[in-house]
């Protein structure tokens, strides 16, 4: 269990999936044009426990659509607001994150909420961030494997054991 509220982002293999779902992140965030969809549609039956965020940078086309409603994620990320209202009128129970320009994400349902900060992999201030009243969690990466099933998590490893409970 984590001490704060994680935003696993930029997700791009099974590997990174699998690594923050074991430590109980609550979100997986993957760009759909980063990541072919039915990739993503694997690794969401892969992984348990998590929620699914889309992040969607591209106008809503039908086979976007369609890849959407397929899928069923619980929320979605996106830099454009009128993007994020689009689909707020069509999916209305879904969760709905606005990427500020610094990679914040501030949840649209609680705008007065704070922002979920971006971390780098080893931030000097990282105890001073987490225990911070001023955000509502923190925003870490995923990155390409080394070799497909390989990848060094040594400076992940470093955070989540400060924000373990």
């Amino acid at each position: 269990m984590l001490k704060i509220k994680v935003i696993a982002d930029n997700i791009l293999n099974l590997t990174d999936a699998r690594y923050f779902a074991a430590y109980g992140v609550d979100y997986l965030v993957f760009n759909q044009e980063e990541i072919p969809p039915q990739t993503i549609r694997e690794i969401k039956d892969w992984v348990e426990g998590v929620s699914i965020l889309l992040d969607v940078r591209t106008q809503l086309t039908p086979s976007l659509l369609d890849f959407i409603l397929s899928l069923s994620p619980e929320g979605y990320v996106s830099d454009d607001v009128d993007l994020l209202n689009d689909l707020k009128r069509q999916l209305p129970e879904a969760t709905f994150f606005m990427r500020e320009k610094n990679g914040n994400l501030v949840d649209l349902a609680n705008k007065e909420a704070m922002p979920y900060v971006k971390l780098g992999s080893s931030p000097e201030s990282l105890k001073e961030i987490i225990e911070s009243e001023n955000i509502s969690g923190i925003i870490v990466e995923g990155e390409p494997e080394e070799k497909v099933g390989f990848k060094n998590f040594d400076e992940l490893d470093e955070i989540f054991e400060l924000i373990a409970i």
